[in-house]
This record gives C-alpha cells, structure tokens and sequence, in this order.
C-alpha cells in the first residue's frame, strides 16, 4: 500500500498537470472545431503540449523521483520479507541466519524494472489522453464530457471510466504484483542460503486463487526442481500471493 501511495502521489501530479495545461483547452477547440470545422490548430497545439509534458515525465529529475519509490518499496519489501523468513527458520530449530550475496543482485534488479515500469505510466497516459481528445473533439464531444472521460473520479469499484482512473488501477497492479513477486524471490534466496532445500506450496485459500496454485497447495516440491513449467515458484504468477513455507 506504501509503494501505491507513493505512485498515486506521482500520478496525481501528472493529472494536476495534465488538467491546467490541457484540459483547460479542450472547450477553445471544441468551439473552433464546430466554427471552423477543422481540427488542424487543435492538433498542433495538442501535439505540442503533449510532447512537452511527456519530456518533463521523463526528465532526469522525475526519473529520480520514480528510483526513490521504486528504491522505498524494495527496502520496505526486503525488511519484511527477512523478518518472515527469520520466524519460519526459528520454527524449524534454526538460530543460524544467514544472508546472501544474491539478495543485493535481486535489489537492484527490482529497482531497475521498476523504474522502467513507473515510467510507462504518464508516457502511456498522455498517450491516451491525446487520442482522447482528439478523437472526441472531431466527433463533436461537449467539452464537459471529455473532461470527465480523462479526469473523473469514480466513487465505486469496477471498469475506471477515466484515464486518470486507469493510470491508477496500472499503478496498483504495478506495486501489488511487483512487491509480491520480490518478496517471494526474496524468500525463496534467504531458505536456499540457509541450507532449505525443500518448501510446501501455501495459497492464501480465497476463491481469487488459481486453479493450478489451489491443485498445489500443501504439496511439497524441491527448489532445484520447482513445480512445474509454468509458474514454477510461488510468486512467479501475476499478482500471485502464495508462499513458500521451508521444511528440512
């Protein structure tokens, strides 16, 4: 939740932008596309405008600001995940903790994709809210309306009607999958490093389980081997929520 906070924050910058540079036009272009019944202008300046903030969210100071999240959700992820696997170790008679070389490696590749993947969020928006409106300027949209369509909020769950909306909904799927699949990574370098060879597959037993996670739940598996092909450890799968618990 820490991690979705610090990209809404982001998000909600880019949207405050978005709307005064932006939006604030569309009621101008509506009206001369209806006098003019051309969108030429409309489409240069939007062009413009669009570049230009898609320069500024992808400046070096903002790429910054993207690695400092990315680098506050790893650290968050790495405490917890090694304060779960001291417990689960000292549950099977072992003082002894180790850490591993591999952690740092494992760090630093999470940092590094996701601040590739914070950054496809205002460049993948602005996108968006350029065909937007260029789409529903030419087909005679009220302004009122293309408005909403990219900076509306809804007040219930389900399908986002906004782009704002949607820039949200990418930003949860990006820190709940990409903080889960760290922490089973995590996990599964601290009980190697520890002389763990086996686990037990654990699902959190919901109806939002897989069919091929719920089929392995309790069973036991090796780390050398995995438990299959396709999402070999708990984890692997997008926003998978299973874990591993060590046995000797």
């Amino acid at each position: 939740r820490s991690y979705f906070r610090d990209l809404n924050t982001l998000i909600r910058a880019l949207y405050r932008d978005i709307n005064e540079q932006i939006v604030s036009q569309i009621p101008r272009w509506t009206k001369e596309e209806a006098a003019l019944n051309s969108s030429d202008t409309m489409d240069d300046e939007l062009s413009f405008l669009i570049n230009n903030l898609k320069k500024q969210y992808g400046s070096p100071q903002v790429l910054f600001d993207y690695q400092t999240a990315a680098k506050k959700a790893e650290a968050r992820t790495e405490k917890l995940s090694g304060v779960r696997t001291k417990v689960q170790l000292k549950g099977l008679g072992l003082d002894i903790f180790k850490e591993t070389p591999h952690l740092e490696r494992l760090s630093e590749r999470f940092v590094r994709k996701n601040t590739a993947l914070i950054v496809t969020i205002p460049q993948q928006s602005l996108s968006n809210v350029e065909q937007v409106i260029e789409a529903g300027v030419q087909a005679g949209t009220r302004a009122s309306d293309l408005a909403r369509q990219i900076t509306a909020v809804s007040t219930s769950e389900g399908t986002p009607s906004s782009e704002l909306e949607k820039a949200r909904k990418r930003a949860a799927v990006i820190a709940r999958d990409q903080t889960l699949t760290h922490s089973a990574q995590l996990s599964r370098s601290r009980q190697r490093a520890n002389g763990i060879s086996k686990f037990v597959w654990r699902t959190v037993g919901d109806g939002r389980v897989r069919d091929i996670h719920e089929d392995r739940d309790g069973k036991e598996y090796t780390w050398a081997d995995g438990a299959g092909s396709f999402d070999t450890y708990p984890g692997d799968g997008v926003q998978c929520r299973c874990s591993s618990e060590p046995i000797l």
